[in-house]
């Protein structure tokens, strides 16, 4: 059972942080923390 939790726990981060997701721009989450935390400035604001 332990090396049940830890196979699904794997999977779970992997999904959550590095798998492109179509609501992100398919970007992974990873990706896109990194985008919105630095935005390229907007010419011409």
């Amino acid at each position: 059972m332990a090396e049940a939790r830890v196979v699904i726990e794997e999977w779970r981060r992997f999904y959550n942080r590095v798998h492109p997701h179509s609501g992100l721009g398919f970007q992974s989450p990873d990706d896109f923390a990194r985008t919105m935390a630095n935005p390229e400035p907007v010419p011409g604001t």
